[in-house]
């Protein structure tokens, strides 16, 4: 035989099927009583053969558990009979006997492990494992470290408790609880995003989640661990929920979490109410947690079914619904103002993303005179927004000073509008600010920072038809407009309350396998 060296040894795991079959275990001392006992449960027809047993063996023995030898190892007694073993495993405490067994079952070629140094020189090893409920997990570092897969073996074993049943929560503020100046403090950007995703995917229990964060809503999905209360207060911390009042957030569980998360795909919860952004919105949303491992095929699979639950609300709400985009409401408000009644009114908008470029291009359609400001990029012109003047930003200042309607759709994460553009505003005419951005474009109170300056100048003598000149409006004010003048909205949560109900089949959650219980470490094999 070859010297025998530590190192690894790829292997190709394997569940065997013992039941009924004959298998033989040479030794009765400690590690063979494991294997036995092990071989035992697994139904497997057990034969011992050993001079000296074990108490547990010989325990075994006289309650005809196993079919025992009191001898030592005879190949042709053991191995030439019609009980012929289907395995064997070398387990005495003298590594000549087990090399002994290894060659006569290698010749024969029966399958042999051995439980020590020689187990090189046999066909097979025997894991590191625990057993649960319908669950065993075996841990292999190919024979190169008995310590390392036991280490393994038990930190998996501690944290297989917190794997079942599992259970799908949402935790969530949005314009329904909370106000915008609330929403501000805990909107979490791309950074605070990551901080906070790595944060949580160290959190024991939670094994898959998804941040959702639009204008009007912060939401932290997650499949977690049912049963738990200390995850859920771990995650509302991470993302600083903690330092919200209770009633401006909620924590839904299962097929509540489901049917918000349906809600939420369908547009119900929507400030602009049936608005369909919210799609790509979560769309880039599970994108960006799949992208970063945070997903997996379980919050996957639950989005799947709230998407097609979310597709048959809106097909039955669409005949009560006045379905508008957000950039449809802005327009709606400012023409519900009589802006686009004066054919010479002058309108800016600032940012060219997609809510900037689709007001553009329906302000093409209606012919005003148009400041198209952007900030790194030029926009490409189309059919639709040939009639806007595309301006830098450095350019700001001209396109505030002629601008009587001025709607800002820029990302970013402070406002861009502030003390420094006041005196830019026109004092010769009424100025409204459409603020689509969140967090908001325009600073607080820059309205009445305009305001003050211009009741100032009147009284210097300044010719002012009106003082208070400047409103702004943020998507908050925007959006309670349109529910207020548009939306029944009870109808439609009655409606998709309906849908929801009919459609619970598609919770992937609702059947799922029990916890498997607890751990059981009596295999404690060496490699």
């Amino acid at each position: 035989m070859a010297e025998l060296k530590k190192h690894s040894i790829v292997t190709f795991p394997v569940s065997l099927l013992l039941s009924g079959r004959q298998v033989l275990v040479v030794g009765g001392g400690r590690v063979a009583e494991r294997k036995i006992i092990r071989l035992l449960e697994s139904g497997a027809v057990v034969s011992v053969c050993a001079p000296e047993p074990g108490k547990n063996t010989a325990s075994l023995a006289g309650n005809k558990k196993i079919i025992f030898s009191n001898r030592v190892f005879d190949p042709a007694a053991d191995l030439d009979t019609e009980r012929r073993p289907f395995l064997v495993y070398a387990a005495t405490d003298n590594p000549q006997v087990n090399l002994q067994v290894i060659t006569e079952c290698r010749a024969r070629g029966i399958p042999v492990c051995a439980a020590d140094e020689n187990w090189q020189h046999g066909d097979f090893i025997t894991p590191a494992s625990f057993n649960g409920k319908d669950l065993s997990i075996s841990v292999s570092t190919g024979g190169q470290s008995c310590i390392s897969s036991k280490k393994v073996r038990d930190y998996l074993a501690r944290q297989i408790p917190l794997a079942w049943p599992l259970d799908f929560i949402v935790i969530s503020t949005d314009h329904r609880i909370s106000d915008l100046n609330q929403r501000e403090r805990f909107h979490l950007n791309n950074e605070k995003r990551a901080q906070a995703g790595e944060m949580i995917r160290h959190v024991a229990g939670v094994h898959e989640f998804v941040f959702l964060i639009t204008c009007n809503r912060i939401e932290l999905y997650a499949v977690i661990t049912a049963g738990h209360e200390a995850i859920i207060k771990t995650l509302c911390r991470i993302i600083d929920f903690d330092h919200l009042d209770e009633t401006a957030f909620t924590i839904l569980r299962g097929r509540e979490a489901f049917g918000h998360l349906a809600r939420v795909l369908a547009g119900i919860y929507s400030q602009v109410t049936g608005e369909k952004h919210i799609v790509s919105q979560a769309e880039e949303a599970w994108g960006e947690a799949r992208h970063n491992n945070w997903a997996g095929d379980t919050i996957t699979k639950v989005y799947d079914g709230a998407k097609h639950v979310s597709r048959k609300i809106r097909k039955e709400v669409e005949p009560v619904l006045y379905e508008h985009e957000i950039e449809d409401i802005a327009l709606e408000y400012a023409a519900a103002r009589g802006f686009f009644r004066n054919p010479g009114t002058v309108t800016a908008v600032l940012g060219t993303g997609l809510i900037g470029q689709q007001i553009v291009e329906r302000l093409g359609r209606m012919k005003p005179d148009i400041f198209w400001v952007y900030h790194r990029v030029k926009p490409e012109p189309s059919q639709w927004t040939m009639a806007a003047l595309s301006i830098p930003w450095a350019e700001l200042p001209i396109a505030l000073r002629a601008s009587g309607l001025i709607f800002t759709c820029l990302a970013g994460n402070e406002p861009v509008i502030g003390p420094e553009q006041a005196e830019f505003i026109s004092r010769d005419r009424p100025v409204t600010i459409i603020d689509l951005g969140v967090p908001r474009n325009v600073a607080a109170g820059f309205a009445d920072m305009v305001n003050r300056k211009n009741i100032t100048d009147s009284a210097a003598g300044s010719l002012i038809p009106d003082a208070a000149q400047c409103t702004v409006i943020d998507l908050e004010t925007l959006k309670h407009w349109y529910r207020d003048e548009k939306i029944d909205i009870a109808s439609l949560y009655r409606i998709a309350d309906k849908v929801i109900s009919r459609e619970d089949r598609w919770y992937p959650l609702a059947q799922q396998q029990k916890n498997p219980g607890p751990m059981d470490f009596s295999s404690r094999n060496p490699e």
